[in-house]
């Protein structure tokens, strides 16, 4: 299990090509929440026996417990809670939530929420891909994958405190402009199913690297993304940056 730390300024409105940099405070700190994300791999397979719930763990700390006290002791507040698609629809695309497998999820946002964090990130942890196939481009559709964002923001949409992070770690994309087009239909669908003004994470290519994040594309492209009514508030650009080797050296970027 990687752990990853999260790091969120406030990006909204921030526009690609500004020539003054501008120094921002880092408003979120926090940690994934890994488990209903396992078994998934990067080209968008993931087992349905594979994933774990980070609640239930026999040895070990207890997911909803360290939440409270990661808030608590350690002065984070951002939680990412990682899951597969094919678990939230029990491996049927295009179905509806799961009533078993998404109350396994809920559980763990509930715990989220009830935490005192400000922020619990959603992350749909497919790698822009079902099974191997690219959304948008020889696979899934964007209304299926909008459908089930759709459904997410009914559930979670009148809470403030939910981000919803539209997937994670897109790689390999052969049109980033066909990819932007995709987040868009999914930022629409999450806003027309009301939640109005939630952040929205706009993941690029490459694994969503901060290090190409423009030279891919990726910056311009999403730039392009609008809410319906045109702007762009609370539409954030996801970038990362690992800061752990493959061996796991701690490595300076």
């Amino acid at each position: 299990m990687k752990t990853s730390l999260l790091a969120l300024s406030s990006l909204a409105g921030l526009t690609v090509s500004s020539p003054t940099p501008r120094a921002t405070k880092v408003q979120y700190a926090g940690v994934n929440i890994a488990g209903f994300d396992f078994g998934c791999t990067i080209d968008g397979t993931c087992s349905l026996s594979g994933a774990s719930k980070p609640y239930d763990i026999v040895s070990g700390a207890n997911a909803l417990g360290q939440m409270t006290h990661f808030v608590k002791d350690d002065s984070l507040n951002t939680f990412r809670l990682p899951v597969g698609w094919q678990f939230l629809v029990n491996g049927q695309l295009g179905g509806q939530l799961n009533s078993n497998n998404f109350g396994q999820y809920d559980r763990l946002v509930q715990g989220c929420l009830s935490s005192n964090a400000i922020l619990c990130i959603l992350d749909l942890h497919n790698y822009a891909r079902w099974n191997g196939q690219i959304v948008g481009q020889g696979g899934p559709s964007n209304a299926q994958l909008a459908d089930v964002w759709k459904q997410l923001a009914q559930k979670y949409g009148s809470n403030s405190k939910i981000a919803f992070g539209v997937m994670n770690e897109p790689h390999d994309i052969p049109d980033i402009k066909a990819w932007a087009a995709t987040v868009q239909v999914v930022v629409t669908a999450i806003r027309n199913a009301g939640a109005a003004s939630n952040i929205i994470l706009l993941p690029g290519n490459g694994f969503t690297s901060a290090e190409t994040f423009v030279s891919s594309g990726s910056a311009a492209a999403l730039a392009e993304v609008r809410n319906p009514d045109g702007g762009i508030d609370g539409l954030v650009m996801d970038v990362h940056n690992e800061c752990v080797s493959a061996v796991g050296r701690v490595v300076e970027e």
